[in-house]
């Protein structure tokens, strides 16, 4: 008897748990589950493939000031010289040298060792005015230089504006013999070193100021009252052991027209320190 109440309640048990698992039409009841949670994907990064770039603000431009002219004034010309009238100027040749003319051009060859040559033209005399000339070293090398001659009163007494076979410039005054350095050596960008090397020196002058040039670009400024007026010339040294032969052509000189110079026109001025003097034909 025990056993058939036993096997009776293990049967309704049966029943009644497949009941509750079971609904209508004998689908399950998912709602019974115990459901695992999907994950919820994490929000991405929108990329910003053209992101917005910062508009530039304006700001007001000042007025640009004209460069000012390092060479006011330029007139008309006094007189031009293309080489071709050897009367004008000295010549000849010597022991250490020779001066003479080639076609449109003076040509100054130094035969010796630490040697110069000079040749001054015989007029006019100038006092202001811009002058020009064209420069070819043919034979140059390391300290080797030649040199424009201006407001010369003689053979000895002038000033003179050297560029070197290095690339580097000087001024000097010369007086009876001796030169002071206005100026000593320093570089030019316009000067490549060696040779053959084509150069177009300038100066312009007006009282005691003194502006130099080289192929047009303006170099620096001079003061300086001991020579007023005086010719023009040109000049070649040897500072080694090597032969130098330079030519000159296309000497240009120009008035200065007052009229046209501005009145607040700057000026760059340098002071000569005071050196010892040497003569003319010294190491320098």
């Amino acid at each position: 008897m025990r056993k058939f109440i036993f096997c009776l309640f293990l049967t309704l048990s049966v029943v009644l748990f497949c009941a509750c698992e079971t609904g209508p039409e004998g689908e399950v009841d998912e709602s019974l589950w115990t459901k695992t949670p999907s994950p919820v994907p994490s929000p991405t990064e929108t990329i910003q493939w053209f992101p917005p770039t910062r508009t530039p603000v304006t700001k007001p431009t000042s007025a640009q000031e004209p460069t000012p002219d390092k060479r006011p004034g330029v007139g008309a010309p006094i007189f031009s010289d293309a080489f071709d009238e050897p009367e004008h100027w000295n010549t000849g040749v010597g022991p250490s040298g020779s001066v003479a003319f080639g076609k449109n051009e003076l040509t100054l060859a130094i035969y010796k060792s630490k040697e110069s040559l000079l040749s001054l033209r015989d007029a006019p005399v100038l006092q202001d005015f811009v002058l020009e000339v064209s420069t070819q070293a043919s034979l140059c090398k390391d300290a080797d230089y030649y040199s424009i001659l201006f407001r010369a009163m003689s053979a000895r007494d002038y000033y003179r504006f050297s560029a070197a076979c290095n690339g580097t410039i000087r001024v000097d005054r010369v007086k009876s013999g001796f030169s002071v350095a206005l100026v000593n050596w320093t570089p030019s960008g316009q000067i490549l070193p060696g040779s053959p090397v084509s150069l177009r020196l300038g100066v312009w002058m007006r009282g005691k100021e003194m502006r130099f040039f080289v192929n047009d670009v303006y170099q620096f400024s001079v003061t300086d009252a001991v020579f007023p007026s005086g010719g023009v010339g040109v000049y070649a040294r040897s500072m080694g052991d090597s032969a130098v032969t330079i030519n000159f052509s296309n000497l240009a000189v120009y008035k200065i027209d007052e009229d046209k110079i501005p009145t607040s026109a700057p000026t760059v001025t340098i002071t000569p320190l005071p050196r010892t003097p040497q003569p003319a034909n010294s190491s320098q």
